[in-house]
């Protein structure tokens, strides 16, 4: 298609074939693209720089309501027996639906099931993680579980002592699952049964302190250039430069980049915590070639129909990116900020102004990365480079 189109003050709209039309729009008109957002089933085309729109009235109905006929070309015969409305050709709407799989929280009594949501509600209201109450939510489920028999307000501390002893000897679980079944249990009777507070005669091991895995520089480059997509690119460069989380990083909205000031507003980190991040400049060109390309309207990494971008879908392609970058280590996501941390380390940055930038309360937290950056182990010489081997 002619670029020439953008730099008139209409949309033209071509038909691309019987289901679907293509329209192609001034990249200064923003609201107009806004407007193309609400229409559904629509879809951004980066290769031919325009939008694929279902050829159905309803695409028609919104243009004419929301941008007006006076701003339109038609290129083609509109063909009045059209359908009325989308409707996704999907195979999947066609198969029978997989029954329901039955959970553990299907097993246990009702009055248990109430608990678990009042606890649930509890947690959402004081701002606890998704995260935070997942993990409660399931440990409760499984205590409750072992004790069918009883009522919800029968289970005691020594229930809990004999089901945690249960688990060791049986499954070994971690530490990190230990606390979190108690943390769950004192949330419920404290809280939900207004019990004072209660006692648990269960010791709280400390968990090891294990070193983070970190990436060289040029591993992070290989798995930074792996993707050929640049919105998987962006997101990977992105994570990197500031040390972000992925979640953080998919909650970024268009607003939050200041090009000016070169910052990155975060907002409602891990504790509900804002912070301001900086914006590299190595990131700027990729950065605007991003926005050109995709228009993102309110979050910066939108999915097909302009919702956020998920968790999932970045795991995903980084999984992908990681095994084309082929560096031969196991890396997360969580890699790439843990490299940013320690790369910032080496390069003479302050320890204070680290925790700050990676949104971490306590400076101990950050204080681990002293222990992986690679200058501090270079000064250590082994006494076998003062052996005379042959």
């Amino acid at each position: 298609m002619n670029t020439t189109y953008y730099s008139q003050a209409s949309i033209q709209i071509t038909q691309q074939n019987e289901d679907w039309i293509l329209a192609y729009i001034p990249y200064q008109k923003k609201e107009w693209i806004s407007s193309i957002k609400k229409i559904i089933g629509r879809k951004w085309l980066p290769q031919k720089r325009c939008w694929q729109l279902p050829y159905v009235k309803a695409s028609f109905y919104n243009l004419r309501d929301e941008i007006g006929l006076k701003n339109i070309q038609f290129k083609f015969k509109i063909n009045p027996n059209i359908p009325d409305v989308y409707i996704p050709k999907e195979e999947a709407l066609l198969k029978p639906r997989k029954p329901k799989s039955i959970t553990l929280f299907d097993q246990i009594s009702t009055p248990q099931q109430e608990v678990i949501l009042q606890v649930s509600e509890l947690m959402t209201l004081n701002r606890y993680s998704y995260q935070t109450i997942k993990s409660y939510r399931h440990a409760l489920t499984q205590l409750f579980a072992s004790y069918k028999y009883l009522k919800p307000d029968q289970v005691e501390a020594q229930h809990v002592k004999s089901y945690i002893l249960d688990r060791i000897r049986k499954r070994n679980i971690s530490i990190s699952a230990q606390n979190q079944i108690i943390n769950a249990y004192k949330i419920y009777a404290e809280k939900i049964l207004n019990r004072p507070k209660e006692f648990l005669d269960i010791p709280r091991p400390k968990r090891g302190k294990r070193l983070p895995g970190v990436l060289s520089k040029r591993e992070v480059i290989k798995v930074i250039q792996a993707p050929k997509n640049l919105k998987h690119k962006m997101i990977l460069m992105l994570i990197y430069s500031a040390g972000l989380r992925v979640s953080e990083a998919v909650n970024i909205l268009v607003q939050d980049i200041n090009i000016d000031r070169r910052v990155i507003h975060i907002k409602g980190g891990k504790g509900n915590k804002d912070r301001y991040v900086v914006l590299a400049e190595a990131l700027l060109p990729f950065l605007n070639e991003y926005l050109e390309e995709y228009k993102p309207d309110r979050w910066l990494f939108e999915g097909q129909y302009a919702e956020r971008y998920s968790i999932r879908s970045v795991q995903n392609f980084y999984s992908r990116a990681l095994s084309s970058a082929d560096i031969g280590k196991y890396a997360t996501l969580h890699t790439l900020r843990h490299s940013y941390a320690t790369h910032c380390l080496e390069n003479g940055h302050n320890l204070k102004d680290i925790q700050q930038a990676l949104g971490h309360r306590s400076l101990k937290t950050t204080q681990i990365y002293l222990h992986v950056r690679a200058d501090t182990i270079d000064r250590m010489k082994s006494p076998l480079d003062q052996l005379m081997l042959t």
